[in-house]
């Protein structure tokens, strides 16, 4: 697939929670604009992530921080009421790069294959 993603973030006016949005664009098909939440699960003792798709999908995530790495045990519903789940790991290459990968992914009871993206940052200067 040929295409485009752009994520932004920034933190909600409490200061409780990283926003994000994803836009993804593709040649031919109409552009799909992702909202996430991270935020700090105090119950839990961890890092927690929900994840919302405009067509009704949705997926929370339970981060474990390494040394090293990101490592998102990641659980989805699709919007025709399948299951889906994965492992993401996010491991930084340099201060503009990282690497994100997608492993041990199941959807509706099938084995899906893994993928690993490299992301770069790309910053934008707004001019008035």
């Amino acid at each position: 697939m040929d295409g485009k993603v752009a994520i932004t973030f920034k933190w909600s006016e409490d200061k409780n929670y990283l926003l994000g949005e994803i836009n993804i664009g593709s040649n031919g098909a109409a552009p799909r604009k992702t909202s996430q939440r991270i935020g700090w699960d105090a119950n839990a003792g961890k890092i927690r992530s929900w994840l919302f798709d405009p067509d009704g999908g949705f997926s929370e995530g339970a981060w474990t921080v390494l040394e090293d790495a990101v490592v998102i045990k990641s659980t989805s519903v699709n919007p025709d009421g399948s299951t889906s789940s994965a492992t993401l790991t996010l491991i930084p290459k340099d201060k503009d790069h990282f690497s994100y990968a997608a492993t041990q992914r199941i959807v509706d009871g099938n084995r899906e294959l893994d993928f690993d993206l490299t992301i770069a940052r790309r910053l934008i200067t707004l001019s008035k």
